[in-house]
């Protein structure tokens, strides 16, 4: 067929349209494993793109949810995609948001107020945002998104921010556990008399973790 051929030379150079017709030509034709193959390249190259902050592939992958596109369908994670583009200002991701069943303008009102003071470097608004991520109320839970904004809370002193991601660390939550790190928030605040971390700190101590033992 002269139409694939042509579109697995342009795939090949990495042509994210022409992925996406292979994966598409392939599933008309019933051949699901080389439809998934070809869908799966096109979604990991979003997801890449997504982690770098890319808003166009932060809508893409809200489509491809919505629409079952090489995917389960899954409006929960379409929402989440469609929410994360729409905060910043994506046109049509706000207007596919508002076609799914989630209070949305509510949510992309409470969520867009805080992003933007968020990106400004506004440590309660980081810090907030954080916790609607943690919460899962009004916007989905996304353990990476709370510790990424948790953390830059706390980089910037909000104290608040400095247990919660001490605790994430210690945990693993959002990220990969590390003592030490968790220590180190723990120690800031400890000594500006900080209970809750003082006892942390000290069964931290205990158990060895983030510290050398004797």
């Amino acid at each position: 067929n002269l139409a694939i051929s042509w579109f697995l030379l342009a795939a090949k150079q990495q042509y994210l349209d022409s992925m996406s017709q292979l994966g598409f030509i392939y599933a008309q034709q019933g051949d699901q494993q080389r439809s998934k193959q070809w869908y799966s390249r096109v979604f990991e190259h979003h997801i890449h793109a997504v982690d770098s902050g890319n808003v166009p592939s932060m809508y893409t992958l809200g489509l491809m949810y919505q629409n079952a596109v090489g995917l389960v369908k899954d409006n929960r994670l379409a929402f989440k995609y469609y929410l994360m583009a729409a905060t910043q200002g994506h046109i049509a991701a706000k207007t596919s948001l508002e076609k799914l069943d989630y209070q949305c303008e509510r949510v992309i009102s409470i969520a867009r107020d805080d992003y933007a003071l968020a990106k400004n470097g506004d440590s309660e608004a980081q810090f907030r945002l954080s916790e609607m991520f943690r919460q899962g109320e009004s916007i989905p839970k996304n353990e990476e998104q709370e510790f990424r904004w948790c953390l830059l809370a706390a980089i910037n002193g909000y104290y608040k921010a400095e247990y919660r991601v001490a605790e994430m660390f210690r945990k693993g939550i959002g990220a990969q556990i590390n003592n030490q790190l968790a220590v180190r928030y723990h120690q800031l605040l400890a000594i500006q008399g900080h209970k809750q971390s003082q006892k942390r700190l000290s069964a931290l101590y205990k158990a060895g973790f983030g510290v050398q033992q004797d």
